[in-house]
């Protein structure tokens, strides 16, 4: 299970390695938690990758869930299809970090139907073919 960051568990960052990190990473380390939070009620195992940010290590997913390196991306207010399309095809422009994205829209404002018209938008592979 992913550190709620309370306690004084082994997954927990020490005081002196949060003061090194910027106001963005932690931000996004919220975020994670966030998605971490969500999948865990569902019953899901969502735990770090110790290669994320390491230097030298690549690209790499954010996670592991259920044991699968995963990506998590999430939406701000405001977003649409358009954005769903750029976040997918961003990431795998880029190299991706991970086959699989957990695109997170709680609270962008964006609905079901809208999040699937921007992922259909996305480009499409099969394997290492890009299909559209």
């Amino acid at each position: 299970m992913a550190s709620s960051g309370e306690g004084g568990g082994a997954g927990d960052d020490s005081d002196a390695e949060k003061s090194k990190k910027s106001k963005a990473e932690l931000r996004e380390e919220e975020k994670n938690a966030r998605i971490d939070e969500y999948l865990e009620s569902k019953g899901r195992k969502a735990e770090p990758n110790p290669l994320e940010g390491v230097e030298g290590a690549g690209r790499q997913g954010d996670r592991f869930v259920d044991g699968v390196k995963t990506e998590y991306k999430t939406l701000d207010p405001g977003a649409s299809p358009n954005t769903v399309k750029n976040v997918v095809n961003n990431s795998i422009r880029k190299g991706g970090q991970a086959r699989n994205i957990i695109i997170d829209a709680r609270g962008s404002g964006l609905g079901q139907e809208e999040a699937a018209h921007g992922i259909s938008k996305a480009m499409v592979f099969r394997g290492d073919e890009l299909i559209r």
